[in-house]
């Protein structure tokens, strides 16, 4: 699946083999390649819960449908960060380090966690995390081998699971819950445009949910002023390190 097109960047298989236009379930031979796009009518095993999210898009948001359910790379509209962000080989020197970002997942969402570094109005972020299947003990062992230091390194999470925060806890991990206001997704969005924020190379996951971060829209396509929910695991472990407010922030 491609994700939107971002300006100023072209995404490798644009670069490498989508210069021209390539039919859906035709096989075209290039050179040394062959390139077969196909979708998801091509899959005779695609769960049905699938198909109903992906046609539900023609009406909801007729750009991911074009995007997600066509594959076709395409330019988003109503996306909430807009403009704001761009992607970077890594953080500056001196750029002071603000600790660890997480959002829980198993089956259906990942685990997702995020390093963060800031400076004034400038963010820098860096996916560390990014997994469906992780129980706690295997996101702890995946979080040692990305570096992340057992009772040094602080960890904001989401407190919506104070049960495996205490898992974390007795591990050895600095996890602390965030404190959410009732629109504080609202209020979060809105601090994050007014942010500059650089994401670090190779931040795979972390990018395709900032590109495709879109607002809610009502049944007759009226933008709300309201994140829709999903695909922004890493972005809610964002939010959860820098979104410094009263209403939501701080240990519990």
């Amino acid at each position: 699946n491609p994700i939107p097109n971002i300006p100023g960047f072209l995404h490798w298989i644009q670069r490498r083999w989508l210069e021209v236009e390539h039919k859906l379930g035709e096989v075209a031979i290039n050179d040394s390649s062959a390139v077969l796009r196909t979708y998801y009518k091509h899959n005779a095993f695609c769960p049905q819960r699938t198909i109903d999210v992906l046609e539900g898009y023609k009406k909801s948001n007729p750009k991911l449908y074009q995007m997600w359910a066509l594959g076709e790379f395409a330019t988003l509209e109503g996306v909430i960060l807009d403009g704001n962000w761009d992607i970077v080989k890594e953080v500056p020197e001196g750029i002071p380090f603000v600790g660890y970002g997480m959002d829980f997942g198993f089956a259906d969402d990942p685990a997702a966690v995020i390093a963060a570094w800031k400076h004034n109005k400038e963010v820098w972020v860096k996916e560390i995390v990014h997994s469906t299947g992780l129980t706690n003990p295997e996101l702890s062992a995946v979080m040692m081998e990305q570096g992340v230091r057992k009772r040094k390194d602080e960890i904001i999470a989401d407190s919506a699971e104070p049960k495996s925060i205490k898992d974390l806890r007795d591990m050895g991990w600095l996890v602390y819950p965030c404190k959410k206001s009732r629109d504080y997704k609202s209020a979060a969005a809105n601090y994050l445009r007014s942010l500059k924020i650089h994401i670090i190379e190779g931040s795979f996951n972390l990018i395709r949910e900032v590109s495709t971060w879109s607002w809610k829209r009502d049944h007759k396509g009226n933008k709300l002023p309201l994140p829709a929910d999903g695909n922004d695991h890493g972005i809610d472990a964002t939010i959860y390190r820098i979104y410094r407010h009263t209403a939501m922030w701080g240990v519990a």
